[in-house]
């Protein structure tokens, strides 16, 4: 069955190609593009200059401390030790001027012509001292003339330090030989000047007992100082 074709009215037509014309003259607005945030650029910071880089050794030392107790509540306690109190003082040497020095014969110890006697120095001072080595001057006087006489021997050193506590003694040994053995001139004298170890000024002491004395050669020698006498 043949299709049916309606035409439309001559107005109708007319009407269609006016939009249709009208349409595609009239301009399309397009509207305006907000800026790209992210393609902005960026804003100046408040200052141009970086922030200084501080090194270890810039940085201010600090000081250890020990972290504080909590049970007993007390501040934290510095570990950095104080420089007046670190290291203990040490004890000094005897002064010459406050020992008293005496020689005092020994015959428990002698014999056989070996005679010992023993120089001793006693601490008159208020406060504990130390003595170590030979007695820096031990010299025999005769009697008429004043002068030295005899020759001193090898020392005989000792490596000890004596600690003298106010009113102890140390003692040194003075062995003597026979001058008969010797076949030798000599003189009998009681008469001594004698300083402490490490003191430049002797003074002078009178025996117990006086000794013979080689007035060509040695018969005589000293040790050093000791803690310890020959008589106990």
């Amino acid at each position: 069955m043949p299709a049916l074709r309606i035409a439309a009215p001559p107005a109708l037509l007319v009407a269609v190609a006016l939009l249709t014309g009208c349409a595609a003259q009239a301009p399309i607005a397009v509207p305006a593009m907000a800026p790209d945030v992210a393609s902005a650029s960026p804003a100046p910071s408040e200052s141009a200059t970086p922030a200084p880089t501080v090194t270890p050794s810039q940085a201010a030392p600090t000081q250890a401390t020990v972290a504080p107790d909590a049970s007993s509540g007390s501040d934290p306690v510095s570990t950095v030790p104080d420089a007046r109190t670190a290291a203990p003082k040490a004890t000094p040497t005897c002064s010459g001027d406050r020992l008293d020095i005496r020689v005092e014969r020994r015959p428990e110890a002698s014999g056989a012509g070996q005679t010992y006697s023993e120089i001793v120095f006693i601490n008159m001072g208020d406060v504990t001292c130390t003595l170590s080595g030979v007695p820096s001057m031990l010299a025999f006087l005769d009697p008429s003339t004043g002068q030295k006489v005899g020759v001193r021997g090898t020392d005989r050193l000792t490596g000890e330090v004596v600690a003298l506590a106010p009113g102890q003694a140390g003692y040194a040994v003075i062995h003597f030989s026979s001058t008969g053995a010797h076949d030798c001139p000599a003189v009998s004298t009681a008469d001594a000047r004698i300083s402490p170890p490490q003191w430049d000024q002797s003074r002078p002491v009178t025996l117990d007992q006086a000794v013979s004395l080689c007035t060509d050669r040695s018969n005589y020698e000293v040790s050093g100082v000791s803690a310890t006498s020959l008589s106990g």
